[in-house]
């Protein structure tokens, strides 16, 4: 695993791994790096600026993504073993497990305190409060894996790529589909910018801006 300044495109550092890493996830502070990985391994949190460990998080095997709330005060986790996990942001200790999914959870986003959204195998995207279990809201999202999810700056809508490339907007406070874009290939990134613009990476290269209100793809680079 590398860091490289954006500016300079320099290495900042280098860090070499015990299992093959699967997501990243960066603390709200910018501070700290939880990474996830495909073996089973537990997560592992280290210092941003130099990579260094900071603390192996017990039971947090099979993690394959994890995403911090807003604020930093919970770090969630999505697993191999179809549960939601919340832990500490701080301490990093277990507070609450969720059950009630059907297949593995592929990617777990959170724009809200307390809140969490996740989708998986099973093809349902579902919302998660951390004083309630089971999911608080779920909805059906055709009938591929659900890979990606990313919300916009004020939580109310999210957007979520399965794994043939087909793009959801749904609007969170409905819990509806708003529009859905076909894509050229599975998604690789997903992420609102704040200008109403949602920028899209495929695993065939291209990148894509996609106009938030319609759908409509405005702009597409191949690299």
């Amino acid at each position: 695993l590398g860091a490289f300044d954006t500016q300079t495109l320099k290495v900042l550092w280098r860090l070499p791994l015990e299992g093959s890493a699967v997501g990243l996830a960066l603390s709200p502070d910018g501070n700290r790096l939880a990474i996830t990985y495909r073996s089973h391994l537990p997560m592992t949190i280290h210092d941003a600026s130099s990579g260094a460990l900071l603390q192996v998080v017990a039971g947090s095997n099979g993690a394959w993504c994890a995403r911090w709330s807003p604020k930093g005060a919970i770090l969630w986790t999505g697993g191999f073993d179809q549960r939601v996990l919340a832990f500490n942001g701080s301490t990093y200790e277990l507070e609450r497990t969720f059950g009630g999914s059907t297949g593995q959870i592929w990617s777990i986003d959170s724009a809200e305190e307390g809140f969490a959204l996740c989708g998986g195998v099973d093809s349902r995207l579902r919302e998660w409060k951390i004083d309630f279990d089971p999911a608080r809201r779920e909805l059906a999202l055709g009938t591929h894996s659900l890979k990606r999810c990313t919300f916009t700056a004020d939580g109310k809508r999210a957007y979520i790529g399965n794994e043939i490339g087909l793009i959801y907007a749904v609007d969170l406070v409905s819990m509806t589909t708003l529009w859905s874009l076909p894509s050229p290939g599975a998604i690789a990134g997903l992420r609102s910018l704040k200008d109403g613009v949602l920028i899209t990476v495929g695993n065939n290269g291209a990148v894509r801006l996609v106009n938030e209100a319609t759908g409509e793809v405005t702009q597409e680079v191949a690299l």
